[in-house]
């Protein structure tokens, strides 16, 4: 049971920051205050699946985002970029 819930654990509520589709598809993403940027291939996920502002569950792990598309299908792509985001505390 304890695998279970790390499996359903793992994936965390992630935010769409920006996606682009050429040749593959690259997908930017927010887990918390790290955004990381993955590219998939264009079977894996279609650019027009999502859009700025979409919630997905994603997780990042060893070089690899795994991103739960919206038919419920989790797939993986290659983790190209990373990047803390500053937060200014407030007065």
């Amino acid at each position: 049971m304890h695998c279970l819930v790390a499996l359903l654990l793992a994936l965390q509520s992630a935010t769409v920051v920006d996606v682009q589709g050429h040749h593959e598809v690259t997908l930017a993403v927010q887990v918390g205050d790290v955004i990381y940027t993955a590219e998939f291939s264009r079977h894996a996920l279609k650019p027009e699946s999502l859009i700025e502002g979409d919630h997905v569950g994603a997780e990042v792990r060893d070089g690899k985002m795994r991103v739960k598309r919206k038919d419920g299908k989790t797939v993986w792509g290659r983790v190209i970029w990373e990047q803390r985001v500053l937060v200014h505390p407030h007065p």
